[in-house]
């Protein structure tokens, strides 16, 4: 009995751990802003030199939705790279180039003001 829970034991281990890999492996996620929300951020992807963001503000909104791209290389910190802001009813897209592979995310922030949606993804 003992050896079937330790076989149980280690097919769940198994499987947490795909699940970590597949997760830290990510090359695309997505972000939604609305107006009782002051700023969102998407999870990282990577590791790519080039990822592209692309931001849309709603014609909904009330006011200018600002987007930020923060890229960092392995075992550095993230930095700003890029930032604008978006008028409503407007769509922007920018290429993000690093020298080394790293990690990316995107993040708005509306100020309560804006419904919008953000992505950022890797390019391999």
């Amino acid at each position: 009995m003992k050896k079937k829970s330790n076989v149980i034991m280690c097919m769940i281990l198994s499987f947490l751990m795909v699940g970590m890999v597949a997760k830290a492996a990510s090359t695309y996620e997505s972000v939604t802003i609305n107006k009782r929300k002051d700023s969102v951020e998407s999870a990282a992807v990577g590791t790519s030199k080039t990822a592209i963001y692309i931001t849309s503000n709603n014609t909904t909104s009330s006011a200018g939705l600002a987007v930020k791209g923060y890229a960092r290389w392995v075992r550095f910190p993230y930095t700003l790279e890029y930032s604008e802001t978006i008028r409503p009813g407007n769509t922007v897209g920018h290429r993000e180039t690093q020298s080394k592979d790293s990690y990316f995310y995107i993040e708005l922030v509306g100020d309560y003001k804006c419904n919008g949606e953000g992505s950022v993804e890797i390019e391999k």
